[in-house]
């Protein structure tokens, strides 16, 4: 993560890191000291990879239908000299 602070404004955290990360963990909060089981909410960013280590730990997991080139909403896109049917943009 490279250098990473902690700012905490109006009782909100925020981890910000010098690299770029998946925050696939939930090591990377308790590597500077906020524990994930004691957070009534996190927002992480990531594509998915985020389950295995926060699953646990949530009562929910919201995902965001965000803008991007990573969208799991496939069915947004135009798709052309693709073979149909074929998972997972059609149920087969």
């Amino acid at each position: 993560m490279g250098t990473t602070v902690v700012i905490e404004a109006a009782g909100i955290k925020l981890v910000v890191s010098a690299i770029r990360i998946a925050c696939n963990d939930a090591d990377v909060f308790r590597s500077v000291g906020i524990d994930p089981a004691d957070s009534p909410v996190l927002l992480i960013k990531s594509r998915g990879h985020f389950r295995a280590s926060f699953e646990p730990l949530a009562r929910t997991v919201i995902e965001v239908d965000a803008p991007g080139a990573a969208n799991p909403g496939l069915d947004r896109y135009t798709y052309r000299r693709v073979k149909r049917p074929v998972w997972p943009l059609d149920q087969i």
